[in-house]
């Protein structure tokens, strides 16, 4: 689907269920082949899998840094959405695209299973008391 902000592609509106969770890539500045939009795709699937329950979209945003002025370098800005938390958001920049993507599903990954990993600790924690054993002195 076009809209004002470049290419936006889902897997609900290619007709797969590859992906657990909502996706949209957004490119205003560059020309994203159609195997690119797979490519990340897969990535983000691959590697966020065991968060698919936890993740309820992930919006990528591909930018050229040089614009018109030529040259190669890229940044690639991931924003995972988590019902409850704060959303996640990474960006990475190269000379390569693919590159970047990759850096930026990494990191993606790590900072959504911080995000996760405090959560569950701050439910577990919440309504314990903190007690203190004190010896009296007889």
């Amino acid at each position: 689907m076009a809209t004002r902000l470049g290419k936006r592609a889902s897997p609900r509106e290619s007709g797969g269920a590859s992906g657990f969770f909502a996706f949209e890539l957004h490119s205003t500045e560059v020309n994203a082949p159609p195997d690119l939009v797979a490519y990340t795709r897969e990535k983000l699937t691959a590697k966020l899998a065991k968060f698919e329950r936890r993740i309820l979209e992930v919006v990528v945003r591909l930018r050229d840094l040089n614009g018109p002025k030529g040259g190669d370098s890229f940044a690639c800005h991931m924003e995972a959405l988590l019902p409850h938390l704060e959303p996640v958001n990474v960006e990475e920049r190269d000379h390569d695209l693919r590159a970047a993507i990759d850096r930026t599903v990494d990191r993606l990954d790590v900072a959504v299973q911080r995000h996760v990993e405090r959560e569950r600790s701050l439910r577990r924690n919440r309504g314990r008391k903190l007690v203190r054993h004190v010896k009296l002195a007889p």
